[in-house]
C-alpha cells in the first residue's frame, strides 16, 4: 500500500521492517511487544502479519494497541494475504447432536474490526463472506501470481495446449473470470465428498476431447490444505485422458501433508501468504507477497 508518509511494523519479517521492536514471550503464553523509532503524528503505520492462529491474532491486536499508545490518533492498516479461520464462514452442522456450532469467521473478523483499521488488505478470499463481514476490506489482485505462473508453464512445455481446470463448483465463477482475463480455456469439475470424506471427484472433460496427450493442465484455486482433491484431478486426466502435465496455481498454501502427498502434481506455483517454503524445494515455486 501507497499512503505517503507510511511506515510499515512488519510482524513477519523484522529486517522488513521501519519501526522496529522486540517481542517478549512470558511462561504463561502472553505476548508483549515493545516499539523502538519515532511514530510521527502525520505517519500512518501498516501492520504487515501473517494470521496463521489465535497467537497470530492477538499479536496484531497488541501490536495496534502499541503504535496507538506510542502515537494516540494515528492512522493504521493491517496487510495480511492470507486470512486465519477464513474456511469457517459458515456454522459447522455436522455431527451436532444440539445446539448449534459457532462462526469462527465472524469472532476472528469481530476482533479485528475493534481495532479500527483504515483498510485490511487480503488475497483470495475463500468467499465473499469474508469481505462482507471485513470492515474497510481491500481484496489485492492476485494477477502477478497467475501471469508469472502461466508464464513459466508454457516456457516449459511450447507448442503445448494449455487448459485451465476449475477444481469445483465453487471456486467456477473466479476461476472463468482469471481465464477471461488471461485467454485460457476452462475444464470444470464437480466435487462430492464421499462418507470416508474422501473427495469424488468428476473432471468435465468436452466430449470431443477423447484425449489430452498434447495438453498441460494448471488446476487453478485459492487455496491448498492438504491437496487430495488435486491429486484426484491430475491422477483423472493423466489415467483416463493422457495429459502430460498437470499443474497447480495456489493462492494460499498450507500443504497439511506435506508438498509428498500432492501425487501427479508436476509442479506448483503459490504466494508465500501462509509460510515460507525452503529454496531447495524444487516441487514449488514461491512469490512472495509479504
Amino acid at each position: 500500500m501507497d499512503y505517503g508518509m507510511i511506515k510499515r511494523l512488519n510482524l513477519v519479517n523484522s529486517e522488513g521492517t521501519e519501526i522496529r521492536y522486540y517481542l517478549t514471550r512470558y511462561s504463561d503464553g502472553q505476548i508483549d511487544i515493545n516499539l523502538s523509532g519515532r511514530i510521527d503524528v502525520e505517519d500512518e503505520v501498516e501492520i504487515v502479519a501473517r494470521i496463521n492462529s489465535y497467537e497470530d491474532l492477538i499479536l496484531v491486536v497488541t501490536a495496534a494497541d502499541a503504535v496507538r499508545r506510542t502515537m494516540p490518533g494515528v492512522k493504521l492498516h493491517l496487510n495480511t494475504p492470507c486470512m486465519y479461520g477464513q474456511r469457517g464462514d459458515r456454522p459447522v452442522t455436522a455431527n451436532l447432536r444440539d445446539g448449534h456450532s459457532a462462526l469462527p469467521l465472524k469472532i476472528i473478523t469481530d476482533i479485528i474490526n475493534s481495532v479500527g483499521f483504515e483498510s485490511v488488505v487480503i488475497m483470495s478470499p475463500h468467499s465473499d463472506v469474508l469481505p462482507a463481514l471485513l470492515n474497510n476490506c481491500i481484496v489485492a489482485s492476485v494477477n502477478r501470481l497467475y501471469s508469472w505462473a502461466f508464464d513459466a508453464i508454457e516456457q516449459e512445455n511450447p507448442g503445448s495446449d494449455f487448459f485451465i481446470v476449475s477444481p469445483d463448483a465453487g471456486a467456477y465463477k473466479w476461476v472463468t473470470g482469471v481465464a477471461e482475463t488471461f485467454k485460457k480455456e476452462v475444464i470444470p469439475c464437480i466435487k462430492r465428498r464421499g462418507k470416508d470424506g474422501e473427495p469424488k471427484v468428476t473432471v468435465a472433460v468436452p466430449l470431443m476431447m477423447t484425449t489430452l496427450s498434447n495438453t498441460v493442465i494448471t488446476i487453478v484455486d485459492d487455496y491448498c490444505d492438504g491437496g487430495r482433491t488435486f491429486v484426484s484431478i491430475a491422477k483423472n486426466l493423466k489415467t483416463n485422458y493422457g495429459v502430460k502435465k498437470v499443474y497447480l496455481v495456489v493462492t494460499h498454501a498450507l500443504f497439511s501433508y506435506g508438498v509428498e502427498a500432492l501425487e501427479g502434481i508436476d509442479r506448483i506455483y503459490c504466494t508465500n501468504s501462509i509460510k515460507n517454503m525452503p529454496s531447495n524445494n524444487g516441487k514449488v515455486a514461491q512469490l512472495s507477497v509479504i
